[in-house]
């Protein structure tokens, strides 16, 4: 019986990048990690490993499977936004309708695949940067103004 889900594994040609969108910009921290002999890491919420990067010289073709999207719930949805403009990182936020419904953030990290943040409904302390027009339309669309 499935009880929860352990952990995504994802590859990569672009290692450092890759670590730099999750543990930098996303807040992944980086932990312990079994001596594999292929370079990689484990990346953490709190105490649990959730993501495994693995590197790879070439992504493999064809690409495996059909994962659309990998989604965490997290707080600190201003802050999130704030770093990937930063970073330059283009994102889309996304209201499901209804009073309660959580916001989400999502983004494509450097090799791809696409992430999302699932935030509750919050109020930024402060303006976030020098947003883009859009962005700015979607923050506000969120509720995140």
């Amino acid at each position: 019986m499935i009880t929860r889900m352990d952990h995504f594994t994802i590859v990569t040609d672009q290692l450092h990048s890759t670590r730099h969108f999750y543990v930098e910009i996303l807040g992944l921290g980086e932990g312990p990690r079994p001596p594999f002999p292929i370079a990689g890491y484990w990346l953490y919420v709190g105490p649990q490993p959730v993501l495994h990067v693995i590197a790879v010289k070439r992504m493999p073709e064809p690409r495996r499977g059909v994962l659309d999207h990998m989604a965490f719930r997290a707080e600190g949805l201003a802050a999130t936004l704030e770093r990937l403009e930063e970073h330059g990182i283009a994102f889309r936020i996304i209201r499901a309708p209804g009073k309660s419904a959580p916001g989400n953030c999502s983004a494509t990290t450097p090799t791809g695949s696409r992430w999302n943040w699932t935030s509750r409904r919050q109020k930024s302390p402060r303006p976030i940067g020098k947003p883009v027009a859009r962005h700015e339309r979607q923050r506000r669309k969120l509720g995140c103004s």
